[in-house]
C-alpha cells in the first residue's frame, strides 16, 4: 500500500455544510399580470391536423409563408411526398389563424410574418423582439 489511503484512512472533510435556501417571489406588474391573462385564455386542447401540426413546430420564430414553404418540403423530399405549395401553406396558416394557434405580425421591411401565439405571448413582455 504504498500512497494510497484505504477508505477508513480517507480524511474527512469538516468544511461542507448544508445551506437553506429560500423561495424568491416573483414580482408582476399589474400591466403584466393584465397581458398575461388576456393571452392566457388561449385555447389549450385543439385539435390540429398532421400538416397544421407540422407548420407549427416549424414556427420557432417569425417566418413568411416561402420561409415556411421552403423547410416543410426539405423534410417531405426525403420521404418521397409531393411538395407543397405556397398556397397550401397559406391555407394551413388562415385555419391555424382561426384556431387562434399562430398570428399573421407586419415586420419592419413591410412583409407579413407568421408566429406561433405561444412565443409571442413569450415575447409579449419586451425581452425579445419579435
Amino acid at each position: 500500500m504504498t500512497g494510497e489511503l484505504s477508505m477508513s484512512q480517507k480524511p474527512k472533510n469538516r468544511y461542507l455544510k448544508h445551506v437553506k435556501t429560500k423561495k424568491q417571489e416573483i414580482k408582476i406588474s399589474e400591466k403584466e399580470k393584465e397581458l398575461l391573462e388576456r393571452y392566457t385564455e388561449q385555447k389549450e386542447d385543439v385539435e390540429l391536423t398532421a400538416d397544421e401540426a407540422t407548420v407549427l413546430e416549424i414556427l420557432n420564430k417569425r417566418k413568411t409563408v416561402m420561409m415556411i414553404t421552403l423547410e416543410i418540403n426539405v423534410g417531405l423530399e426525403p420521404l418521397g411526398k409531393p411538395p407543397k405549395t405556397d398556397n397550401e401553406i397559406r391555407t394551413i396558416l388562415n385555419k391555424l389563424h382561426d384556431k387562434e394557434q399562430v398570428k399573421a405580425v407586419t415586420g419592419g421591411d413591410g412583409q407579413v410574418y407568421w408566429v406561433d401565439v405561444k412565443h409571442f405571448r413569450k415575447k409579449l413582455l419586451g425581452t425579445d423582439k419579435l
